[in-house]
């Protein structure tokens, strides 16, 4: 999620209220964007002025350059300022919410933003998130901290990168800017049951952390390595997914008891 994802919230609110009339327009001014923005709704835009609240139902739409923001319900909250204007600080988008930023798209129930805290929450059921390299669904939701650029996805998530699936109850995943704008995960950490699945292997671990760039993954806690009917264990490993190298280290686990070690069972002739 971007700025110019933000935008667009805010210009939606903004025609709506130029919709309403002109001395409403006059109160968001300093909302105004050059960049041509088209709100559609098809129930119409609702102004509850005690409450300081907008919104416009019916698949509404907002649509702003690459920016395309679609739910059926859009809401704004404002507050008055000092100055005699109003300020908006928190959007909500409600009901099967698709946001796409030029090739990042965001799918969910229900999404809400805290401008105050630049916090985005997705909540309500199965959200998902997909840029060019990878996929993030998670069943429980997820929340991206702007200013931080992390997002942290609960509920049986999973990450897929590659031809590859990564799993855990909970994944962090730590982004950058991208030269020419967009973002790109630098960083992942996965805890509770994680598991990870490529061509060939699957690998289960309590905690799991993948560095994208270099194609490499740290694992924790009863790590266990399968490729077929073998298995390699130990508390701590480092697979390199471009050399194919893995690298298990002894310590204390649930089944590991010290000892790193490896079971090999040969494949017959006709397998």
């Amino acid at each position: 999620m971007n700025a110019s994802m933000r935008r667009t919230l805010a210009g939606a609110l903004l025609l709506a209220t130029v919709a309403a009339g002109p001395v409403i327009a006059s109160d968001f001014a300093s909302l105004d964007e050059s960049a041509p923005l088209n709100v559609e709704a098809s129930q119409g835009i609702e102004w509850r002025r005690e409450e300081g609240v907008f919104i416009a139902r019916g698949d509404a739409r907002a649509v702003q350059g690459a920016t395309d923001v679609r739910a059926q319900t859009l809401t704004a909250h404002y507050r008055d300022t000092p100055a005699g204007g109003s300020r908006i600080y928190r959007f909500e988008a409600e009901g099967n919410v698709r946001a796409a930023r030029g090739d990042t798209r965001l799918f969910g129930p229900r999404i809400v933003y805290d401008l105050e805290k630049s916090l985005f929450t997705v909540s309500g059921g199965e959200t998902r998130l997909e840029t060019p390299d990878e996929t993030i669904i998670a069943q429980s939701g997820m929340e991206f901290r702007e200013r931080e650029r992390v997002a942290v996805a609960q509920g049986d998530v999973i990450v897929i990168r590659d031809g590859r699936k990564l799993q855990g109850d909970r994944v962090t995943a730590y982004f950058q800017d991208r030269k020419g704008g967009g973002m790109r995960i630098a960083r992942l950490e996965a805890s509770g049951n994680v598991l990870i699945a490529t061509a060939k292997e699957v690998v289960r671990a309590d905690k799991a952390v993948y560095d994208p760039s270099r194609e490499v993954i740290e694992l924790d806690g009863d790590v266990r390595i399968t490729r077929g009917r073998s298995e390699l264990a130990g508390a701590h490993a480092f697979l390199d997914l471009r050399s194919g190298v893995s690298r298990l280290e002894a310590g204390r686990s649930a089944t590991a008891n010290g000892r790193a070690r490896a079971l090999f069972v040969p494949e017959s002739r006709g397998r």
